[in-house]
């Protein structure tokens, strides 16, 4: 029997991204393996070095049980030597992944080859309301799961003007018309379907073992989620956030309603050019719609690839 098929029997399926066996017990069989960063479709692998003894991995998981990587995590934060040691070796297994990668990226185009022991990540990012609830769904879905998701989306359903009047009463009462901070809130609100929709399967993408192996090395839920699984998703996340502007850049009526002379928009200023009668000054009318047409054309080629990305995988996931 071969490595390959002697490690698919300890784990009871094939092995995603397995390069060799690294160490072997006393009896010759597979103990430790070595990985490769991404597997046969690219997607990213958490760790190089993966147990497969069922002996060891029964021994590590009693440690576990007993709260012992809570209690190496304490001790590292406080001890100086323990906490340099886990940043070498983070360190190194970062310069290792990079290695055996040999110039790969992969699906999350590299980003996975900064992460270090079991997972652990540098920083997050992208922390934003609309990730939050994409990775709830994605991660925790419960009983009403796609129902949640089919009610985020219907939202855009929604004609606008039945929604700006009842916002416009709103920001009146509590004198905020006219104002910035009216704007950004009615906007987060409206893209915030469209982007939780787009990011749902982003997260679907980020490989369950990372996450596992980010909770074996002392990981909480959030920790996990900005630590690990945003960096991993924030290449398709990025379209759901370009999408989400250029809705926001182009849009008219809600600008239109809930301004009138200070916080108007570039697109309700260009408009207001064009009532001058004989008066209108064609050259700054011009400028404006320019100003208004670059920003959707310089993302067209973001939307163009990782969209595509998105909508493919939301494919694949359902």
């Amino acid at each position: 029997m071969d490595d390959r098929a002697a490690v698919a029997r300890q784990l009871g399926r094939e092995p995603r991204a397995f390069l060799r066996v690294a160490v072997r017990c006393p009896y010759g069989r597979p103990a430790v393996t070595e990985q490769e960063p991404y597997d046969a479709d690219g997607a990213p692998f958490p760790t190089t070095y993966y147990l497969t003894c069922p002996h060891l991995v029964a021994a590590v998981s009693r440690l576990e049980a007993a709260g012992g990587v809570e209690r190496w995590s304490r001790a590292a934060a406080d001890d100086a030597v323990l906490a340099a040691s886990l940043t070498g070796g983070n360190d190194e297994q970062r310069s290792v992944r990079r290695d055996l990668a040999a110039g790969r990226t992969g699906s999350d185009d590299g980003a996975s080859l900064e992460l270090g022991i079991g997972g652990a990540g540098r920083h997050g990012s992208l922390k934003c309301l609309h990730a939050h609830a994409a990775y709830a769904l994605a991660r925790y879905p419960g009983r009403w799961a796609n129902d949640i998701q089919f009610f985020v989306l219907s939202i855009r359903f929604l004609p606008p003007v039945a929604i700006a009047i009842p916002l416009m009463v709103i920001w009146l009462e509590l004198g905020l018309y006219d104002s910035k901070i009216s704007l950004i809130v009615t906007y987060t609100l409206l893209t915030l379907s469209s982007t939780i929709w787009l990011a749902v399967p982003a997260f679907k993408r980020v490989p369950r073992e990372i996450e596992e192996a980010a909770v074996v090395d002392g990981y909480g839920r959030y920790a996990v989620f900005f630590l690990i699984a945003l960096p991993v998703a924030a290449r398709s996340l990025a379209a759901a956030v370009a999408f989400s502007f250029v809705l926001v850049w182009n849009e008219f009526l809600m600008a239109l309603m809930l301004t009138t002379s200070d916080a108007k928009t570039l697109p309700i200023v260009a408009s207001e050019l064009t009532q001058l009668g004989r008066d209108v000054p064609w050259g700054i009318l011009n400028a404006s719609v320019i100003l208004l047409s670059l920003p959707p054309i310089l993302l067209v080629g973001v939307l163009n690839g990782l969209l595509n990305s998105s909508c493919k995988n939301k494919a694949s996931a359902a």
